[in-house]
This record gives structure tokens, C-alpha cells and sequence, in this order.
């Protein structure tokens, strides 16, 4: 009990294990980062005893953050050293929002705002702003597989049952309507094999919307 007690006094309450050195790595926006810490109620101090970090808070506020994609926070109880690993989120696409400001869609569809201004992105064009075209906008883009986010040009919502994709993926800009986000596995092979096509291979408008009648221009 007595052994039990001394560690417990040792990482709790004596001044052996204090934080020396708070290392954030994987964002150059620090300042922001300590805003929301701060903001959220966690505030760590060089000399703080390191069992008294709240690991738990940290990683709740940064949770919070909607440009952060994750975080990972640890204490190294020799060194002192408190670390927070922070992986931001990488936008793939613009949209304005109803107030005028910007926000920004990754390629999961996950919405969030960036602490700067990015350079010019495809834009995401919501003849709508509200939540159900921003959600199908968010549906469609998380399902698109690699190399049509790779050739990623823009894209409008006119309707969350018409959907147009401006693309690259042919070598030059085409645009592709594909109808709603549904059966986007089928349209993605219709399109594969159209594109394959040597005929085709000038086309600028494919419409996906009834895959099994798809027509090009």
C-alpha cells in the first residue's frame, strides 16, 4: 500500500513529472490550434505536472475541429515531452455558403472550414444551399473512386436527382450527368467502358442518369 501510494503521489501530485516541452507537429496553424484549447477550457503550461494533463479534453476539442481529420496526443513521462500529432483534412472542392463565406468538401464529402484561405479550388456549385443538396453533394463525392477524384474539375448540384461532374479523366474536360448518386458503382463501369470506346474518344457529354441508356454527345 505504501509503494502504491508513493507512485501515485509521485505522478500525481510531486513536481518529478512536469510537462517541459508541448511539441505540436502535422499543421503549421499553432495559433488556431491553441485558440480552440484554450476556447475549449484545456490550457497546458510548461512546468503543469503531466498527470494533470487532460489528455481526454485535448483530444475532445480537437474532435471538435472541423479541419482537423484527426489527433493523437501522448506524454512521455521521462522527457516531459507532450505531444500532439494533428492530421488535417485536404480539400477537394470549394462551395460559398449561404452567408458568402467559404467552405470546403474532402474527399470523403466531409464538410469543414479552413483557418486560411486556400488557393483556387473546383468549385461545388449548389443551385440550392441547403442541407439536402449539401448532403447529396457529400454522398456523391465520398463514393467517387480514386481517379475521378484525381480528375475532379468541379461539380453542381442542380437537383440531388441531377447531379453533372465536370471531369478530366478522358484527357480533356467532359461533363458528366449522373443523374442522382445512386447506382454509382454501374455508372462508374458504363462510363469505363464509353470512355474505352475509340469513337468516343472526342466526346464532351456523357449522361449517365438511366445507365442502361446512356448517351453521349
Amino acid at each position: 500500500m505504501l509503494l502504491i501510494g508513493a507512485v501515485a503521489y509521485g505522478l500525481g501530485w510531486s513536481n518529478i513529472f512536469q510537462v517541459k516541452v508541448v511539441s505540436i507537429t502535422g499543421s503549421t496553424h499553432i495559433a488556431e490550434i491553441n485558440q480552440a484549447l484554450n476556447s475549449g477550457g484545456i490550457n497546458v503550461a510548461l512546468g503543469q505536472r503531466m498527470a494533470r494533463v487532460d489528455v481526454k479534453g485535448i483530444g475532445n476539442v480537437l474532435h471538435g475541429v472541423d479541419w482537423i481529420e484527426s489527433e493523437e496526443i501522448s506524454r512521455n513521462w521521462l522527457s516531459g515531452r507532450l505531444s500532439i500529432k494533428i492530421s488535417e483534412r485536404r480539400a477537394l472542392a470549394s462551395f460559398l455558403t449561404p452567408t458568402g463565406g467559404t467552405a470546403y468538401f474532402d474527399k470523403n464529402g466531409v464538410v469543414f472550414h479552413s483557418p486560411v484561405e486556400l488557393p483556387t479550388l473546383p468549385p461545388v456549385v449548389l443551385m440550392q444551399d441547403d442541407l439536402t443538396y449539401r448532403h447529396s453533394a457529400a454522398e456523391f463525392i465520398a463514393a467517387l473512386p480514386s481517379d475521378l477524384i484525381d480528375s475532379f474539375h468541379g461539380l453542381t448540384i442542380y437537383s440531388p436527382d441531377h447531379i453533372v461532374l465536370k471531369s478530366g479523366i478522358s484527357g480533356s474536360d467532359i461533363s458528366i450527368n449522373w443523374g442522382s448518386s445512386s447506382d454509382l458503382a454501374l455508372k462508374v463501369k458504363v462510363l469505363r467502358a464509353l470512355l474505352a470506346l475509340p469513337e468516343n474518344k472526342d466526346v464532351k457529354l456523357i449522361d449517365l442518369s438511366n445507365p442502361i441508356s446512356p448517351t453521349i454527345r
